[in-house]
């Protein structure tokens, strides 16, 4: 009997998302920031953030409760572990819509160049359980990304 075994790879359950967002880094750090903004982008598809907060600290807390129209909600949340003002953030991502429960949280980064025509933003997303936990991941962050280039220009 043979049986068949998945290879997969460190590189399996890592995503990657790039968008060249017609916004100075500054614009897109508030955008990824600020309470009131990111209630304006992050939550994929149909979905609307009803709740969230930033602690924007090394050590703080932020979170995003979303609603879809089905009246189901979804919080993420995470710890931010490093700041760099207009360039750079990076923090952990768990959520009880998916297998990132606490104490197995993943970890996101994104980055922020200015080029010529705004922002290269790349976020890189790592740490998951599974080549399909990370594509439910990349499609989610793609709807938002998708969101946060219309919104933050």
């Amino acid at each position: 009997m043979n049986i068949a075994v998945a290879n997969t790879t460190s590189q399996d359950h890592v995503l990657r998302v790039e968008r060249l967002i017609a916004a100075p880094p500054e614009r897109v750090f508030a955008y990824w920031t600020q309470a009131e903004l990111v209630a304006k982008w992050l939550a994929p598809g149909d979905m609307k953030v009803i709740d969230n907060e930033v602690d924007l600290q090394p050590g703080g807390v932020w979170y995003v409760t979303m609603r879809g129209a089905d009246g189901r909600t979804v919080t993420a949340r995470g710890i931010y572990l490093a700041i760099e003002p207009s360039h750079r953030l990076v923090f952990t991502w768990g959520s009880n819509d998916s297998d990132c429960a606490r104490g197995s949280e993943t970890e996101v980064e994104v980055v922020m160049s200015a080029v010529p025509g705004g922002t290269q933003l790349v976020l890189t997303h790592r740490g998951f359980d599974s080549v399909e936990q990370r594509d439910r991941h990349e499609m989610g962050w793609t709807m938002c990304v998708d969101k946060l280039e219309r919104t933050a220009r």
